[in-house]
């Protein structure tokens, strides 16, 4: 078996590796080297031959100590190859995490299988929500539940109106106020992150900026989309008070599902830990996938202790 080397940030060929990830047959888009430099800079790789697989390790340094970690505008990382990787693969991969990373919590793919086989690792199963959009609309539509349907008959009776290619500001100003007055631990650093991920990820293709308006011109609802050959990813929603009433949300839900009916592509909805947020994706129909979450603590004492307890 031939070994997984581990690289630095300024060894990493980028347009091998983009090749790779392009390549995959289990491509996620936060795996590009373009959107890795926004969201962990100096990230560090493992690499396997000229490029066949690789794995992306998001790193960082503090109190001089080396660990990884789970980057907030990334849900899963992990191995990527032409190939989906098996078992042995993945295996290999987590093996070769270098033990100067002394603290690690990382989220595989879920194409990756992981098992708790591996010494001093544990693992444990996080969930997504995707809803494969391979049937008509009229099918689509079918599966979703009493709730959604009374909510986009609220909606389609507001005056509603979609506009594209709003500015990124305008989101994050909504999620900013909204959301994120709740969710203390994204920070303006992680705001700046997504306003570059934003502007990136239209100069790559690879980016849909959605708004829902009244007819006074008000944004009642937003989503940054991620998208790739094979799936649209909803990575940053944003709801205004009045739009939530109103049902904004679900109109602009319903209006991704309704233009991309049809086209084989998969709207990840990127699940969440909130039993309430989960509810509503599966409300239109999504179905819960699972992917692989590794830990491993080997920091010193008393820093293994704390982390323990925070975890």
């Amino acid at each position: 078996m031939q070994p997984v080397q581990y690289l630095t940030s300024h060894q990493i060929d980028y347009v091998r590796w983009d090749q790779c990830i392009a390549n995959a047959g289990n491509s996620l888009p936060y795996a590009y080297s373009w959107y890795l430099d926004i969201i962990s800079p100096g990230w560090g790789a493992l690499v396997l031959r000229n490029y066949e697989a690789v794995m992306p390790l998001t790193q960082k340094r503090k109190y001089g100590i080396s660990y990884l970690y789970k980057p907030i505008w990334a849900q899963q990382l992990g191995v990527f190859s032409a190939e989906i990787p098996g078992l042995d693969l993945v295996k290999q991969f987590i093996q070769s995490i270098p033990a100067k990373f002394k603290y690690v919590i990382y989220t595989l793919n879920e194409a990756n299988q992981a098992d708790q086989l591996i010494s001093g690792i544990s693992v444990s199963s996080r969930t997504n929500h995707l809803l494969p959009l391979n049937s008509p609309y009229e099918l689509l539509y079918r599966s979703f539940n009493q709730n959604v349907r009374r909510n986009l008959k609220t909606a389609l009776s507001q005056g509603y109106f979609i506009q594209s290619n709003i500015a990124p500001r305008s989101i994050i100003d909504l999620y900013q106020s909204t959301a994120g007055l709740r969710l203390t631990e994204i920070r303006d650093s992680h705001y700046r992150q997504m306003e570059r991920l934003m502007f990136q990820s239209i100069h790559h293709r690879a980016g849909e900026l959605i708004g829902v308006f009244n007819n006074a011109n008000q944004l009642h609802a937003a989503g940054f989309f991620l998208r790739t050959p094979n799936r649209i990813i909803n990575l940053f929603p944003a709801t205004h008070p009045q739009g939530r009433e109103k049902g904004a949300m679900f109109y602009l839900i319903n209006y991704l599902i309704e233009q991309n009916a049809q086209t084989g592509l998969t709207l990840d909805f990127e699940g969440s830990t909130s039993k309430s947020v989960s509810q509503f994706y599966r409300s239109f129909g999504a179905k819960p996938v699972t992917y692989p979450q590794i830990y491993r603590n080997t920091l010193p004492w008393p820093f293994r202790y704390l982390k323990s307890r925070a975890r």
